[in-house]
């Protein structure tokens, strides 16, 4: 990772081993694992709901000893990193521009605690549901099993891209609250996102015990946006 090079070198931090205090299920290994088996037609359904940036994403490693050196530096009351003794506040720009997610003017984290339950949804998009919670696997066992690049298809692809790789929870799934919201999944593209997994991130670093949930992988891309290597 170019912004880390010579700073934290072998997880070595000014001469002393960083241990991983905390692990993460943030995947770029799943995205690009799923991306990778889309037809044509499905790659252009993604860039219709405003994802297209998250295609271009690469497989790399996220070592748990850095993403555990950057919680531990992470203030959640005021959204800053404390590093180098610098105090760098985390916006939604930065989001933006490292992870290519839109700012619309829909705010869902409000809609999602009002979401009510879409038992008929769930039927129709054959979802595994238990304890409240949407199975990820067979999400996409069966949105590549259908080779169409239907409004059902958007569905299942931004789930099982807030589960894998921008919310993602200790397990393998996703609240089904995240149903109703998806129903005119055309409205995605106005969905502000940014300030949805910023949040998510504020309030599931200030919940962490061992297993870390929000999108990680944020945090790591973020040095050479900001500047946290110089």
């Amino acid at each position: 990772m170019p912004g880390w090079k010579g700073r934290v070198e072998g997880y070595m931090v000014n001469n002393k081993q960083f241990m991983a205090k905390y692990k993460s299920r943030c995947s770029s290994h799943a995205m690009t694992d799923l991306i990778s088996q889309l037809n044509k037609s499905q790659l252009e359904a993604v860039r219709d709901i405003g994802f297209g940036d998250l295609l271009k994403i690469k497989c790399f490693n996220s070592p748990y000893e850095l993403l555990s050196w950057l919680i531990d530096r992470f203030d959640y009351d005021r959204r800053c990193l404390r590093v180098h003794n610098r105090d760098i506040e985390i916006r939604e720009e930065d989001i933006e521009r490292i992870l290519g997610l839109k700012r619309g003017n829909i705010n869902i984290s409000s809609l999602l605690v009002k979401g009510e339950i879409d038992n008929k949804l769930e039927s129709d998009l054959n979802l595994v549901v238990k304890n409240r919670m949407i199975s990820l696997s067979e999400l996409k066992t069966n949105m590549l099993a259908d080779e169409s690049s239907s409004s059902e298809f958007k569905m299942r692809f931004v789930m099982f891209v807030m589960g894998h790789f921008l919310s993602p929870t200790i397990h393998s799934s996703l609240k089904r609250s995240w149903l109703p919201l998806l129903r005119k999944v055309e409205k995605v593209k106005y969905f502000n996102l940014c300030k949805y997994v910023l949040e998510d991130l504020v309030l599931h670093i200030k919940r962490t015990q061992t297993c870390a949930r929000g999108s990680l992988v944020y945090l790591e891309r973020f040095s050479p946006v900001r500047g946290l290597s110089s």
